[in-house]
């Protein structure tokens, strides 16, 4: 993608692309791709049966800066990115939301860290938040942020996704330890970071390595959506109870469904309700159930 003379001896690092309907935000993106300090980067983008005009504005890129560009009739996220990751060659892999940014310097700083780091599941970092024009949304970006290493399994428990993937950089070794994502999920992140790092340490750079994009066509926006993460959590617990941490992971994640469903399901937020004597001390939870009840009304939201 760059012209160097000689980059044979750099580990070639692959940042995978799954695209779908979002022409306002991919040139953005490619440009922080190919605009990175680091070398020697295998760039592949599939476009996921778009209605807008991203193939157009994808096959004039790919032209242009000469990275790898498929389409193909909608298939999901999990199954793109399943896709991606057969097609890629590099030895280290970043997959990105084709509506977020690269931060400068980024992919340099992972490559040293898992250099200097053999063994790790994957290296991640901190985010700064941008909105629909690409802005920084200071006063979310100014919020302190979660960045732990080391043995964070049972963090990810208890917590849940507490990072963004689109800041993960995984050796390729890893997939082939762990394998790739599970394509009964519509929402594949979570279960794959548990199955890393129940088996390996990560680490982190506790510095923004991506500027992650909040829009009104974000998926966990649409109810319709909102519910199909909840059916793919359940299909996810589900997997993981015959041993003693599914039922772990089931108590940590009643409050996240509550909030997924508030609007969605009465049956289950009902039960969720009835709960709520084990749930006390989370703020989050109370919040929704007060939604739920009527007792707080919902803050109007800005299109």
């Amino acid at each position: 993608m760059k012209n160097q003379l000689d980059i044979t001896n750099l580990p070639k690092v692959s940042v995978l692309v799954p695209c779908y309907n979002h022409a306002r935000y991919i040139e953005a993106l490619v440009l922080s791709v190919i605009n990175q300090s680091y070398a020697n980067v295998e760039l592949i983008v599939i476009d996921d049966g778009s209605t807008d005009s991203s193939v157009e504005l994808l096959s004039e890129l790919s032209s242009r800066y000469e990275f790898e560009f498929h389409r193909q009739e909608n298939q999901g996220v999990t199954k793109t990115c399943n896709r991606l990751l057969g097609m890629a060659t590099g030895d280290f892999i970043s997959i990105v939301a084709s509506d977020d940014v690269l931060v400068a310097g980024r992919l340099q700083k992972q490559v040293e860290f898992l250099k200097e780091n053999p063994g790790v599941g994957f290296v991640y970092g901190a985010v700064e938040y941008i909105d629909d024009s690409g802005v920084e949304i200071t006063a979310r970006s100014n919020r302190p942020q979660r960045l732990e290493d080391g043995n964070i399994f049972d963090r990810l428990i208890s917590s849940g996704m507490f990072f963004k993937p689109g800041t993960l950089m995984v050796p390729r070794e890893v997939y082939e330890q762990v394998g790739v994502y599970d394509e009964s999920l519509c929402v594949e992140d979570y279960d794959w970071v548990l199955r890393v790092c129940k088996e390996r340490a990560v680490g982190c750079l506790r510095e923004p390595l991506l500027k992650y994009r909040f829009h009104c066509e974000q998926f966990t926006q649409e109810p319709r959506k909102r519910r199909m993460i909840f059916d793919a959590e359940l299909k996810m617990v589900r997997k993981w109870l015959p041993r003693a941490i599914g039922w772990r992971l089931v108590y940590y994640r009643v409050p996240y469904w509550f909030s997924l469903l508030r609007e969605q399901s009465k049956g289950w937020c009902l039960l969720f309700s009835f709960l709520f004597p084990l749930y006390l001390w989370k703020k989050n939870y109370l919040i929704q159930l007060a939604y739920f009840l009527g007792l707080k009304q919902e803050p109007v939201k800005s299109s």
